[in-house]
C-alpha cells in the first residue's frame, strides 16, 4: 500500500512539473499561456513518460492561472532551463516539414536576389502574397534579398492607386524590400536592347491585321513582314518610338520559329501601341514593351538571380531565356511553383470587378474575397497568412484548399489576447423575477485576472433567440457567470425565470445574456463561401446578424478583435455604428 502510494505522489509530482513546463513554454510563445493550448503538449508527454491522465484539467486551469501572473522578468528565468530544447525541437521540425519543401536548386547562401513583380492593374490577393512571402522567406534562408519590382507597361490597365495599394499590402505583410523599381522608368533601356534584336535580324515590325496574325500563328505561316531588311526594321521602329503609327498598326515581333511546338515562340509580340495616356510617365511614351521583352532584361540588368512563378508560365521561360541568350544577358534560375487556390472564391479582376459594379460585393475589400486588404478588414493577421503559405512551401501540386486553414492559422494568433464579450443574436427578453439589482464583475479573458468589465445588474435581461427557442417551462439554465435560473413562462412576449440558489445537478446549457441596462445595438457580417464549383455567386454568401452586445463595447478600438463568447472570433469593423465582422470560430 505505501509503495503504490508513493508512486502515485511521485507520478503526481512529475505530471505537475510537465504542466508547469508546457504552460511556461506557451506563455513564452504567445504573451499569455490558454489552457486549451497547453492541454495538448501535457497529454502527449505524460503518455511519453508513462503517466498516469485521468482528469488534469484543473491542474491545467491552476497552473496557466499562475503562470499568467509571472512578470515578465520571472517568466523568462522560468523559460531558460527549456529554451535550448524548445528550440532544438523547433529547428528539427523546421528541417523535417518545411526545408524539404523550400529548397531552390543551385542557390547558395549569400547568392539570392528575389523580386516580388506585381503589375498594377487591380488590388493583391493571396496568390500573390504566396509569391511575395517566399521570395522573402528564400531571402532569409539564404541570407540575400528582395526587391519590389512594379510591372507596369499596359498604360490602359493601370493606376497609381494600385500602385499605392501593392505597396501598402507587401509592408503589411511585413517584407522589407530593398529596393523599388518600375518597368516604365526603364522603357528607353528596354528600346536599346530591342534595337539590338533588330540589328541582329532578330526582329522585325510587323503592320498586319489582328486576324491575320491570328490565322498565321494557327497556320504556321510567316508573316510577310519577316523578310524586311534590318535597316528598314530601324525605321518603322522609331517610327513606333516616336508616334507615327496608330495603336493597333503596328508591333514588334521576336523571329521564332512559326511552327514551334511552343505556341508562345511563334514570333511573339515584343513591342506594341498603346494611345492612352500613362499613370506615371504621361504622354512620354505610346510604344510600350510587353512583359516578354521588358521583365526578363530588367531582371538581369537589375541581379536578380532567382525568380519564382506560377508552373502556368512555364511556356514562356523558353522566350525570356532565348531573349537573354540573343543580347547577352545574364539568364536567371527559374523556379516553378503551384497556384494557391481556395475553396469557394475568386482572384479574378475581371470576375471581381464585373461582382463589384453590379454590386454583388461592397467592394475590393469586401470580407468574402481573398484580396489581402478584404483579409485585413476580416482580421486576419499577416504571420497567419506566411505559416499559411510556408505550410505548401514550393510545391508544385495543384490543389483547392479550404478557407479555414488559413483560419486554423489565425486562430492560433488571435486567440491569446482577444478579449471575450457577450453577445446575443436576434435579442428575446429574460425577466428573472426575484433576482435584486447587483455590481458584476466579469473577466475579459477567462484565462487572465488582471482586467475585468463591471455592470450593475438587475432583472431585466437578454438572451440569443437560438437559445431562447430551446427553453421551456422547468428548463433550468445558467447564465454564465452571473446565476442559475428555472425557466417560470415562455411566451411571444419574452421568458420569465427566477434564480435558483441551490446546487444544480444538471442544467440543460450554459449560455451568453446581456444586461438592458449595459448594452449596445450591434451588427455583424458573417461571410460565407462566395461561389459555388461553377462560378456562380451562392445566394447566402453574406450573412447580417443583429444584435445586442454588452455595453463594454464601447471602449474598443475600431478594427479591434475580440471573442463573443460561444459565437465566435470578430473584428469591429467600424466603431461609429457598431459594425461587426466575423473572423472564425
Amino acid at each position: 500500500m505505501g509503495k503504490t502510494s508513493t508512486k502515485q505522489k511521485i507520478a503526481a509530482t512529475e505530471l505537475n512539473a510537465i504542466i508547469r513546463k508546457c504552460a511556461i513554454i506557451n506563455a513564452m510563445q504567445y504573451g499569455k499561456a490558454v489552457s486549451s493550448a497547453v492541454m495538448g503538449p501535457v497529454v502527449q508527454m505524460a503518455k511519453e513518460n508513462n503517466l498516469p491522465i485521468t482528469d488534469i484539467k484543473k491542474d491545467v486551469d491552476l497552473m496557466v492561472k499562475n503562470i499568467n501572473k509571472m512578470t515578465k522578468t520571472d517568466l523568462e528565468g522560468a523559460y531558460a532551463p527549456f529554451k535550448t530544447e524548445v528550440e532544438q525541437k523547433k529547428l528539427k521540425k523546421a528541417k523535417e516539414t518545411a526545408l524539404p519543401n523550400m529548397i531552390l536548386e543551385g542557390v547558395t547562401k549569400g547568392n539570392f536576389i528575389g523580386r516580388i513583380p506585381p503589375e498594377p492593374s487591380g488590388y493583391l490577393h493571396v496568390g500573390h502574397a504566396k509569391q511575395a512571402i517566399l521570395n522573402a522567406e528564400f531571402a532569409k534562408i539564404y541570407a540575400g534579398q528582395v526587391n519590389l519590382f512594379i510591372d507596369d507597361t499596359n498604360p490602359d490597365k493601370e493606376k497609381q492607386e494600385y500602385v499605392d495599394s501593392i505597396i501598402r499590402d507587401i509592408k503589411w505583410l511585413g517584407i522589407n524590400y530593398t529596393k523599388i523599381y518600375y518597368a516604365s522608368d526603364n522603357v528607353e533601356v528596354v528600346y536599346a536592347y530591342a534595337r539590338k534584336l533588330i540589328e541582329k535580324g532578330k526582329a522585325y515590325v510587323c503592320m498586319c491585321e489582328q486576324a491575320e496574325i491570328k490565322e498565321r500563328r494557327v497556320s504556321g505561316a510567316d508573316c510577310k513582314h519577316k523578310g524586311q531588311s534590318i535597316s528598314e526594321n530601324n525605321v518603322l521602329f522609331e517610327d513606333m518610338v516616336n508616334k507615327k503609327f496608330k495603336e493597333g498598326k503596328a508591333i514588334l515581333r521576336y523571329k521564332g520559329d512559326m511552327n514551334s511546338q511552343n505556341a508562345v515562340m511563334r514570333d511573339p509580340v515584343l513591342v506594341r501601341i498603346i494611345e492612352a495616356p500613362h499613370y506615371r510617365q504621361g504622354n512620354k511614351y505610346r510604344a510600350w514593351p510587353l512583359y516578354d521583352l521588358s521583365t526578363p532584361i530588367l531582371d538581369s540588368l537589375n541581379g536578380v538571380t532567382d525568380i519564382i512563378r506560377s508552373k502556368e508560365f512555364a511556356m514562356r521561360e523558353e522566350l525570356g531565356q532565348t531573349l537573354l541568350n540573343e543580347l547577352g544577358l545574364r539568364v536567371p534560375r527559374m523556379h516553378q511553383e503551384a497556384r494557391l487556390n481556395i475553396r469557394g472564391n475568386v482572384t479574378q479582376k475581371r470576375v471581381i470587378t464585373k461582382l463589384v459594379t453590379d454590386k454583388v460585393i461592397d467592394g475590393w475589400d469586401d470580407p468574402r474575397l481573398m484580396t489581402l486588404m478584404a483579409l485585413k478588414r476580416r482580421g486576419v493577421r499577416p504571420n497567419a497568412i506566411w505559416a499559411f503559405v510556408l505550410k505548401f512551401g514550393m510545391s508544385r501540386n495543384d490543389g483547392t484548399v479550404g478557407l479555414e486553414m488559413l483560419m486554423a492559422e489565425n486562430k492560433k494568433i488571435i486567440e491569446p489576447m482577444a478579449k471575450h464579450l457577450f453577445f446575443v443574436k436576434d435579442p428575446r427578453p429574460l425577466e428573472i423575477v426575484n433576482l435584486t439589482q447587483k455590481i458584476v464583475k466579469l473577466k475579459l479573458n477567462p484565462n487572465s485576472d488582471k482586467d475585468h468589465r463591471e455592470y450593475t445588474v438587475g432583472s431585466k435581461l437578454y438572451i440569443s433567440e437560438d437559445d431562447a427557442v430551446k427553453l421551456k417551462v422547468g428548463s433550468i439554465v445558467r447564465l454564465k457567470d452571473l446565476v442559475d435560473v428555472k425557466i417560470l413562462n415562455v411566451s411571444e412576449q419574452g421568458l420569465v425565470g427566477e434564480t435558483i440558489d441551490q446546487e444544480i445537478d444538471k442544467k440543460d446549457n450554459i449560455i451568453q445574456w446581456v444586461s438592458s441596462e449595459n448594452m449596445q445595438k450591434c451588427k455583424m457580417l458573417v461571410p460565407n463561401t462566395l461561389v459555388n464549383n461553377k462560378g456562380e455567386v451562392l445566394p447566402n454568401s453574406l450573412t447580417i446578424w443583429v444584435g445586442f452586445v454588452e455595453s463594454y463595447v464601447n471602449n474598443l478600438k475600431e478594427h479591434e478583435i475580440i471573442q463573443f463568447e460561444r459565437v465566435g472570433y470578430v473584428i469591429l469593423d467600424k466603431k461609429d455604428s457598431l459594425q461587426f465582422i466575423f473572423i472564425s470560430k
